[in-house]
């Protein structure tokens, strides 16, 4: 049964969002270049390189989630993580955001130890961290668009992927109709609908890290349960946590860092068309 906000709230949660979305202030530390002009350069990237479609032969399919890697000095869990990947060989790995701090020696380093030639299939979203000390130029000159959507599909049908950019605290106005285009649009058409971003929705505990401001929250979790979205996959947080909002399942990815004891990855697999999951731990 749909899930609808009350009809008042939305509207008014829909003009605030438009009228703050563009002015939002990322954080003194985050980055240099707004949100809207990040979606820009997205769309430009995405222009040049056509979405991708994965073509699975099978009914089954795995995609891997990781988050909050926070490259340092050292990169056990992630070598770890990539060596069951590489075994398991998913349909798609996604990097759910703060890769590293923003620095090119952060980037650099996932970049020894996760080639861009690598065997798996690898989707990209900007954090935070990976925006702090103007980080955007390192992520966008590696990996390139943090906006845009990929699709599975297999023999009995096919599932939409939206990643979206909440890495500065805000999706800002042009990205907020993109998305809701893309929903709106494309979603009846696909089977199953999962959106990835890297700011979490929910809070399972107290922390004053990056959230999202109330008006955009109360659009996307309207516009998430009007659209039939299945499950959105966040991070940031660094601890796992499931929350379910009207039809739409809310699941937050442990951190992957080094040092954590709660270290891990989330492992979803579709299996005839319905979407499993389990949080999976990756110390020995």
């Amino acid at each position: 049964m749909e899930f609808q906000l009350n009809q008042k709230s939305l509207l008014i949660a829909a003009m605030a969002l438009l009228a703050t979305a563009c002015s939002k202030i990322e954080g003194p530390t985050s980055s240099s270049d707004p949100v809207d002009k990040r979606f820009s350069q997205s769309m430009e990237w995405n222009a040049i390189h056509p979405y991708k479609e994965i073509k699975v032969e099978s009914d089954d399919y795995t995609i891997l989630t990781m988050a909050d890697i926070h490259i340092g000095t050292t990169t056990a869990n992630l070598d770890r993580f990539l060596s069951v990947a590489r075994l398991e060989k998913p349909a798609a790995v996604i990097i759910d955001g703060d890769l590293t701090g923003g620095l090119a020696e952060g980037y650099n380093e996932f970049e020894k130890h996760y080639p861009e030639n690598d065997s798996l299939q690898s989707f990209y979203l900007a954090g935070n961290h990976d925006l702090w000390h103007n980080g955007w130029d390192e992520f966008y000159s590696r990996f390139g668009s943090s906006s845009y959507y990929f699709t599975v599909k297999t023999p009995a049908g096919a599932d939409l992927f939206i990643c979206i950019d909440t890495g500065g605290g805000t999706l800002g106005r042009l990205q907020t109709e993109w998305l809701s285009e893309i929903l709106t649009s494309m979603r009846s058409s696909y089977r199953r609908c999962i959106v990835i971003t890297h700011v979490n929705l929910f809070r399972p505990r107290k922390t004053e890290s990056t959230n999202l401001v109330e008006e955009e929250l109360s659009f996307l979790l309207d516009l998430f349960a009007r659209n039939n979205v299945d499950m959105v996959i966040t991070g940031h947080d660094h601890v796992r946590d499931v929350e379910n909002f009207g039809i739409t399942t809310y699941v937050q990815v442990d951190a992957l860092e080094d040092g954590l004891s709660n270290a891990g990855y989330l492992n979803m697999k579709v299996k005839n068309g319905e979407i499993n999951y389990a949080f999976e731990s990756i110390n020995e």
